[in-house]
């Protein structure tokens, strides 16, 4: 019987930081995401800079690099 509770109280326990790991991932996720959401509006925002430096000085943007 007490093999068996220990072996229940480890489960619980190892239950219990595997929700506690899932919650660090998901911030991380979250964070991540963000990160790279504004990565991709600057890369957005030079794109435009450019596109517009080069037509100013008389020079066509090419569509891929």
């Amino acid at each position: 019987m007490k093999n068996g509770v220990n072996y229940l109280f480890a489960q619980t326990v190892l239950f219990e930081k595997s929700e506690n790991v899932a919650d660090k991932l998901q911030k991380s996720l979250k964070k991540l995401c963000r990160f790279l959401a504004a990565r991709l509006k600057l890369a957005d925002a030079t794109r435009r800079v450019l596109e517009i430096g080069l037509g100013i000085i008389g020079v066509t943007a090419p569509e891929k690099m």
